[in-house]
């Protein structure tokens, strides 16, 4: 009785160390993970945010109207919800939606600054503002004109609004885990409890069959796993030498499908290891950054689908749904131009405000308008938007794409859910599109729904709340 309590204890020992370690690290790998993650969903945002503002800023940048300029960032910060910076070449602040910009010090030695005067496209920088003397998360832009630099725009934010975010999504999963973690402490005790009644005849039995002894039999009668896993061993001694044989075929079969993949793997890695590169190289490195490049919008996407779905309240305001169209249709210009498409907008003139978040609708628009293009060969896309039923806007995104087959059109909101999925993946395509469009539309109040003909293309409806009178 003691030897089985002891047994009993370490195996019970076993199971909780075991959670313990593997909640550990999966906590310590969750952690850095969100947090870096997280970091870039942020800078991506505010980049996203300076591009949309750029031509409004430099127009006052370049005639020099400071005053104006000041009262614009200041009406443009409180809808985009970020700190907004000008600063002129030589490093002297312009203007700054939070503080008097004449009473700034000279910005040239920050970090995000000069990097863009000295030529960057893009630079985001994470430290302490001695201005507002606490961590703030910097991402800055330049602003051109005919070839030259007029300005610098710099958007910010507290890295505690970072960090809170990091934290709601860390508290979600923690809580999980800590469900999990006393649900398997739970049934870490009953298992091990159980299976010390029967696990001497286990032993025993299993012994015997490793010495090649396939007639041994044992008889439990327990009710539980321990009796399923007893007659599992009664049958062991009939179909042990089939395992044995699927065994082996399982292995050769396994082997040699993952041969071909692996061969490549090493080959490459060889052919760069010693530097002797084939004239394909480009073609390889172009495979490896577009995989990453797609790696990378998923986990974009799926930020966006966290916050949407975590989010409790969003800022929303009226929202010019003219000026978004035209935003966005302008955004795709080029490549529809490749690609032989025309985009058709037919706008109602007495088109009313919608009420939502500006962010929201315009990450709305240039998703539903992104998955038109890229399905769609050599076509049109016709986007629609009118007042409906009083309280509602209604806009409608058609193309002439390659369509919708029926059976998939109930499942196409499912986040990962492809329809097509050899295009998806020529396209770089994440499966989540859409499914960020469905969550924008359910904090937004309104509906999305979908019509499509296979091979002639699809239609998707949207619904808003129009602003009041």
């Amino acid at each position: 009785m003691k030897n089985k309590k002891t047994f009993f204890s370490k195996l019970f020992a076993f199971f909780i160390i075991n959670s313990v370690l593997l909640t550990g690290i999966f906590f310590v790998i969750a952690g850095a993970y969100i947090k870096s993650s997280t970091e870039d969903f942020f800078s991506q945002e505010l980049k996203t945010n300076a591009s949309a503002i750029t031509p409004y800023i430099l127009a006052y940048a370049e005639n020099k109207n400071y005053r104006d300029l000041n009262l614009l960032v200041k009406s443009i910060s409180a809808r985009v919800n970020n700190r907004i910076t000008v600063i002129e070449p030589d490093g002297t602040v312009a203007a700054d939606s939070q503080s008097d910009a004449s009473l700034m010090p000279n910005h040239y030695d920050r970090d995000e600054v000069r990097s863009v005067i000295e030529g960057s496209p893009f630079c985001v920088s994470l430290r302490h503002s001695p201005t507002l003397n606490e961590n703030t998360l910097y991402a800055a832009v330049p602003l051109t004109s005919n070839g030259a630099l007029q300005a610098v725009l710099r958007l910010s934010m507290p890295i505690k609004t970072v960090n809170l975010f990091t934290r709601k999504t860390f508290k979600s999963i923690f809580i999980v885990f800590a469900w999990f973690f006393l649900i398997s402490i739970a049934a870490a005790y009953f298992i091990s409890k159980k299976m010390t009644s029967g696990i001497a005849l286990l032993n025993k039995a299993a012994l015997n069959i490793s010495e090649g002894n396939f007639n041994e039999k044992i008889l439990i009668r327990s009710d539980d796993e321990i009796e399923t896993l007893a007659d599992s061993f009664n049958k062991m001694s009939d179909d042990v030498k089939q395992l044995e044989t699927l065994k082996k075929d399982f292995i050769i079969n396994a082997s040699h499908e993952l041969k071909t993949p692996l061969t490549s793997i090493i080959g490459f890695a060889e052919t760069i290891e010693t530097g002797q590169l084939p004239p394909e190289t480009a073609h390889y490195l172009s495979i490896i950054k577009k995989q990453a490049q797609r790696l990378s919008n998923i986990v974009n996407d799926l930020l966006s689908l966290s916050l949407l779905e975590t989010v409790k309240k969003i800022d929303k305001q009226n929202v010019d749904i003219i000026k978004i169209i035209s935003d966005c249709v302008s955004l795709y210009k080029k490549k529809t131009e490749e690609k032989g498409i025309v985009i058709i907008t037919d706008v109602a003139k007495d088109l009313k405000p919608a009420y939502a978040n500006e962010f929201n609708i315009e990450q709305l628009f240039i998703n539903l308008i992104d998955n038109a293009v890229k399905y769609t060969e050599k076509g049109r896309i016709e986007i629609k938007a009118a007042n409906y039923d009083a309280c509602f806007i209604k806009i409608s995104v058609a193309d002439t794409g390659i369509g919708i087959a029926k059976e998939h059109l109930a499942r196409i909101f499912e986040r990962f859910y492809v329809a097509d999925k050899s295009r998806s993946k020529q396209t770089g395509g994440t499966g989540l599109g859409l499914s960020i469009v469905r969550h924008i539309l359910n904090v937004n109040g309104g509906s999305i729904s979908v019509e499509s003909v296979e091979k002639k293309g699809a239609v998707f409806t949207v619904t808003l709340p129009a602003a009041a009178d």
